[in-house]
């Protein structure tokens, strides 16, 4: 069975490259026969190129629904009219400038900040977050953008013309794409730069109106991660160099010359046009957030576990500045950003709770209290006096006397109120946020206390926090931490107390117990949330079980002014005390508190479950689905009634410091989303109980696509791919293959439509398909209309991207 988009596919199996369709804009195949019988010499030779194919078909047909193709007669409903661009770059009709921002953009974390002058500066964030002053940085107006993208960077050449980049990932195709954006108007209007080649991004920074680079994302056609441009952003020259693990810092000087940092310690110069290796002492597992560089060749860069190094060489080669800080700050402070001006320097990063400055080039230290307590992820100065820091949960703090002191003037005194701390990377449950953060608006923080990413699949430390980030973003959580000096990295360590033990303390040099306490002591006091959720460990969990006991003391210590000492004095924390403790209950058990997955969101208009889908299906391989989540208390033991919730009778008030302020309910929308919810709640259930393969079973197919189109087209195409997956857990393949041709057919548009096209690519390409449908010598037809025009460059352009999370199932029997 072919489905409507494979015809390029074929056409690039049969005669080994890319042919252009020669019959006009849109080429009309006629219907055909394919028999069950996939011994032929084509299927044989399209079997032996599946492994290049897997990989074409995972960027391509990104871009062929990421492109609108023009509407012919007859075309199903989610068909598209006009030209279009990519889903993140979309031009939409703006709110005026200065409009009120969402809840979820109130409180972004803000990744970066530019002044232009004394007077104007810009301040970039999550979900498309965009702030601007015009005196100063004293009073900030919300800017709005055509984008929910992480913005991480800004470039600004005056007080009107800009650029904005960031990454988008899309849910489905699991690529992180980048968002490039320019104003020429003060952000009044944005509109999209660049060719769509380029991957998620990091930097961005203009020189004039034509030359620029940006930094990201390693692809396949920019393994080093660097582009640049002549042209105004319009094309991008990839910058020669090995291939990067992704890169966290850069500044440049000129589009030729600058630094570029990353996980592990990565740390390159760029001159004359490629990457060019530095001098650098070894830095471990150390991320490098920051790095800066003067004119003068004087530069500063700074990253995990309170990493200072300085240069006066311009970056080739770097050392420990002359005055070390304090001895107990890199059990404290990972620093995330840098600023200099002359020989004056400051240092800000997590807690948030100092800035560190040095007026003489690091001989000396000074820190200085923020009166908050959350991470600070970039600091600028406009002058030697006047500067502005930002950060988790959209806090800005001003200065008017070069950082001596600090005022907030958004967010101030935000704080979390729910703190979870999952032993596990792939342990953590998505769903848990949608109703506590993105329906209910509570301030959620996620924190991997010991980092498990190796066993769990991931090339860094690193790549595993930038994914849960992701993913608790897209559900309105924060922010998240995993822990760095602790690691569970060999296969079966978890379950052994004595190898665990010996591990950990040589990981720790023999501290293994007090950098553990200490960390999570410094976690709590950070964040300062009122409820605690861990797992309840397996009986063979060691690590488990030690994770649970440690978090428990660590909440006693957490209170205590005579534990962790250094981090009250040297890191300005203050002592915290937490509410409750609860422990996450194994599936389908029954706890204090319980929440029913399924049940409508009135915010979300849709079921928990069915919204941490999009979040759940950026995981390779996805996330399960949860019916329902069980939490038993565990701390404190009085057993208060808590009243079937996790913060109920804590007095977190809407627009208070731990909850953000809800938008107001529809009537109207609520009782739609009710419908919906119920009709597919339903649906499902009696899919629980049909029988596979019974005609029972085949009935509920055809019913899927009936029960979509009460949806938008977006959560429709996400509730046939469940479905699909459904189906494909209980090995109903021949349901699934039909669900997800509906799903392309219907809402070829949509992110999820891309995942049910790779699938149903590996399944028409399967030995063991081919040889059950040979045995049944059934035939099938289809026809279908396809843009074929432009698959040529569609599939140049999609080579260009590439992601880590693009392994697809190899076999019929892992898909």
């Amino acid at each position: 069975m072919v489905g409507p988009l494979l015809c390029p596919v074929l056409g690039l199996a049969r005669t080994g490259c890319v042919r252009r369709i020669r019959s006009g804009p849109v080429a009309t195949f006629p219907t055909f026969s394919v028999f069950d019988d996939f011994g032929c010499c084509f299927c044989r030779r399209l079997r032996r190129r599946r492994d290049r194919m897997d990989a074409w078909l995972s960027a391509s047909s990104f871009w062929i629904w990421a492109r609108s193709n023009r509407s012919a007669p007859g075309d199903s409903p989610g068909a598209k009219t006009g030209s279009a661009v990519l889903a993140v770059c979309l031009m939409v009709a703006l709110p005026a400038l200065g409009a009120e921002p969402t809840p979820l953009q109130d409180d972004a974390t803000l990744r970066d900040v530019q002044f232009i002058g004394a007077a104007n500066g810009y301040a970039v964030g999550e979900h498309g977050a965009v702030w601007k002053t015009t005196d100063g940085g004293q009073r900030w107006t919300f800017v709005p953008t055509p984008t929910q993208a992480s913005l991480r960077s800004a470039s600004f050449l005056t007080d009107q013309i800009g650029f904005v980049a960031g990454v988008e990932w899309l849910p489905y195709a699991r690529l992180p794409m980048g968002v490039l954006l320019k104003t020429v108007n003060g952000g009044q209007t944005w509109h999209p730069v660049g060719d769509g080649l380029l991957p998620g991004l990091e930097y961005v920074r203009f020189f004039d109106l034509e030359e620029g680079v940006v930094v990201g994302c390693a692809s396949p056609s920019g393994p080093s991660g660097v582009w640049t441009t002549t042209d105004g952003g319009e094309t991008w020259t990839a910058v020669d160099g090995p291939t990067s693990r992704g890169w966290r810092a850069a500044r440049f000087l000129a589009p030729d010359l600058g630094i570029v940092a990353g996980a592990d310690g990565q740390l390159s110069l760029v001159g004359g046009e490629q990457l060019l290796p530095a001098r650098i002492p070894s830095l471990g597992n150390r991320t490098v957030r920051d790095v800066t560089v003067n004119s003068e060749a004087v530069g500063w860069l700074v990253g995990e576990g309170g990493l200072v190094l300085s240069s006066s060489s311009g970056g080739v080669s770097w050392q420990t500045p002359a005055g070390p800080l304090p001895e107990s700050v890199p059990a404290i402070f990972d620093f995330h950003c840098v600023e200099q001006r002359g020989s004056q320097v400051w240092l800000a990063g997590a807690p948030g709770t100092v800035i560190w400055h040095s007026p003489d080039n690091g001989t000396t230290w000074t820190s200085h209290p923020t009166g908050q307590t959350t991470p600070i992820h970039r600091l600028r100065f406009s002058s030697d006096r006047n500067g502005v820091a930002v950060g988790a949960l959209g806090n800005i703090l001003a200065t008017r006397d070069g950082g001596h002191t600090w005022r907030a003037v958004h967010g101030g005194q935000r704080r979390a109120a729910v703190l979870v701390m999952p032993s596990r990377t792939r342990r953590f449950a998505p769903e848990l946020l949608a109703p506590l953060s993105l329906e209910q608006g509570y301030r959620t923080v996620l924190h991997v206390p010991v980092s498990t990413s190796s066993l769990e699949g991931f090339a860094s430390r690193d790549q595993a926090t930038e994914l849960l980030d992701t993913t608790v973003q897209n559900l309105g959580g924060h922010a998240v931490g995993m822990g760095r000096q602790l690691a569970v990295d060999l296969p079966g360590l978890d379950r052994d107390a004595e190898k665990l033990q010996a591990r950990w303390q040589a990981q720790s040099e023999g501290r293994a117990a007090q950098t553990l306490l200490g960390s999570l002591v410094r976690e709590l006091r950070m964040w300062r949330p009122n409820v605690v959720v861990i797992e309840e460990p397996a009986l063979n969990d060691v690590y488990g079980e030690w994770l649970r006991q440690a978090v428990l003391t660590a909440v006693d210590q957490a209170r205590d002014a005579t534990r962790e000492l250094d981090q009250i004095d040297v890191g300005g924390l203050s002592t915290w005390s937490v509410d409750r403790v609860f422990v996450q209950l194994p599936a389908d058990s029954q706890g204090e508190v319980t929440f029913d997955l399924q049940a409508p969101l009135p915010r979300a208009g849709n079921s928990a479950q069915l919204r941490a889908a999009p979040a759940r299906s950026l995981w390779e391989p996805p996330l399960p689905p949860r019916d329902t989540l069980a939490f038993r208390r565990v701390y404190p033991t009085d057993h208060t009634p808590i009243n079937g919730d996790l913060l109920a009778g804590l007095n977190v008030l809407p627009g208070s410091a731990a909850r953000r302020s809800l938008d107001a309910i529809s009537e109207h929308d609520l009782e739609a989303a009710q419908r919906r919810v119920q009709r597919t709640r339903n649906l499902a259930a009696i899919a629980d109980t049909a029988e596979p393969g019974s005609a029972k079973s085949a009935q509920l197919v055809a019913q899927w696509p009936d029960v979509a189109k009460d949806w938008p087209p977006e959560r429709a195409a996400e509730l046939l791919a469940e479905a699909a997956q459904r189906f494909r857990r209980d090995a109903q393949l021949d349901h699934a293959e039909a669900i997800y041709l509906e799903l392309v057919r219907r809402y070829p548009q949509q992110p999820a439509a891309l995942d049910g096209l790779r699938w149903l690519l590996q399944y028409w390409t399967s030995a063991e398909v081919a040889w059950r449908r040979q045995q049944s010598r059934g035939v099938m037809q289809a026809q279908w209309t396809t843009d074929g025009a432009g698959t040529a460059g569609r599939v140049e352009q999609a080579q260009a991207t590439g992601s880590d999370f693009l392994a697809a199932p190899r076999t019929i029997s892992d898909v």
